[in-house]
């Protein structure tokens, strides 16, 4: 018998399409075509040769943590995040229809935690601060909702954009830190002024003045993840998290897991794109997909919801969903020392 969805929780600004107008199947036709002409123009980004060596001390200590949450197998990529005290759910919601970049930017945040803490990449954080401080972890939401945007080309001062676009554009131009000279805005790294977001997204104006600030902060590696098992193989061995833009939308169950979380499945329908984050299985034997959305903390009190694996499997299959697979980021004060 199907778990009851129980009434619809206030949802937040969409925006997944080239034209608001288009439906959502001629969206996902426009991104599909995309992402396949990405591959053939940049095949080797799309290898991401074998899967990394996690240092056996930090992968048991992982292991414990996430067992104390109740994850009996698999990850959850956020413990990273807790582990340092780093935590991307407290990101300000997106304003506008940002949500391709808004997603994008968090998942750049947690990858970035992910290649300095666990696999002792060479990179540089872009900085500390969660929100409200040119210190922020993340990049700058507006420069990478133009970048994605332009490469759609997508102008004007209507919201959206597409999942390919946008990690191309990280993979052309980089991503912007917070604390670029002269860069201004109301708030870091997730503007909340409408009027700001929109007037970066319409042109290239904006973004052309900080292009070579971004361009030593880019993503190197992605892969396309069409089914389940790939997504699964990307978070597991690859410590990838993933960006999944879809028409599906969601609702609570009211069921509570055995870890405390609530059950949550299909329904109704949102043009969106969201941060796929965990994938783990709990006391009760079953494996689910954990999902950071970046409304704010609006899935009863958290920003997360949590489905089931067999309800992911129907939904990538339904989506356009690119891993973070690897970064490139290099600043000028040196590495960030834990």
């Amino acid at each position: 018998m199907a778990t009851r969805v129980g009434p619809p929780e206030p949802i937040g600004p969409m925006g997944y399409w080239k034209h608001p107008r288009d439906s959502i199947t001629r969206t996902l036709f426009h991104d599909q075509a995309y992402i396949g002409g990405m591959q053939e123009r940049e095949p080797l980004a799309f290898q991401v040769g074998d899967a990394p060596k996690v240092d056996d001390y930090l992968l048991n200590h992982c292991k414990k943590l996430l067992a104390d949450e109740g994850i009996e197998d698999g990850l959850d990529l956020t413990i990273v995040e807790r582990a340092v005290g780093i935590v991307l759910d407290d990101l300000p919601a997106q304003q506008i229809g940002s949500c391709v970049a808004s997603s994008h930017i968090a998942l750049v945040g947690l990858r970035s935690l992910i290649e300095i803490v666990i696999l002792g990449s060479s990179e540089d954080t872009l900085g500390r601060k969660v929100k409200g401080a040119t210190d922020a972890l993340c990049p700058f939401g507006c420069f990478s909702y133009r970048a994605g945007r332009r490469i759609a080309g997508i102008n004007g001062n209507g919201d959206g954009s597409m999942c390919g676009p946008q990690i191309e554009g990280s993979m052309q131009w980089g991503t912007l830190p917070c604390d670029t000279p002269g860069l201004q805005s109301d708030y870091y790294p997730e503007p909340q002024s409408a009027s700001l977001y929109r007037q970066w997204g319409a042109g290239n104006g904006l973004m052309d003045r900080y292009i070579n600030a971004a361009a030593p902060t880019k993503q190197l590696k992605t892969v396309r993840c069409d089914d389940a098992d790939t997504a699964k193989d990307q978070i597991l061995n690859y410590w990838a998290p993933l960006q999944i833009c879809s028409g599906w939308g969601f609702g609570s169950t009211g069921k509570q897991l055995p870890n405390g979380d609530i059950l949550y499945r299909r329904s109704g329908s949102w043009s969106h794109s969201m941060q796929v984050v965990g994938f783990f299985k709990l006391s009760d034997g079953n494996w689910y997909v954990k999902i950071r959305n970046q409304w704010g903390k609006a899935h009863n009190g958290k920003a997360y919801f949590v489905v089931t694996a067999e309800e992911f499997s129907r939904w990538i299959r339904d989506s356009n969903t690119l891993s973070i697979a690897e970064l490139e980021q290099r600043r000028p004060d040196g590495p960030w020392e834990i």
